[in-house]
């Protein structure tokens, strides 16, 4: 894993989505640019457990819920 230029974590929400795999795509080239990525998921399964491979920082919850809104935040 790369060392990080970047003092703060990029939060990406959806970061385990089926959409598309933006988020997860997002997450990957954010790392690889050398950017620490707190991950939002809603649960824990084996996509959080992929981001977690790939050297973000996962955090479970959901952007309707403001307490694990800001949990992630």
């Amino acid at each position: 894993m790369m060392t990080s230029a970047y003092r703060s974590p990029v939060l990406v929400t959806g970061a385990a989505g089926d959409i598309g795999a933006i988020g997860r795509h997002l997450t990957a080239m954010l790392l690889a640019k050398g950017h620490q990525v707190r991950a939002l998921v809603r649960r824990e399964d084996g996509r959080a457990e992929g981001l977690r491979r790939l050297g973000a920082e996962v955090v479970r919850g959901d952007l309707t819920d403001l307490a694990s809104a800001h949990r992630a935040i």
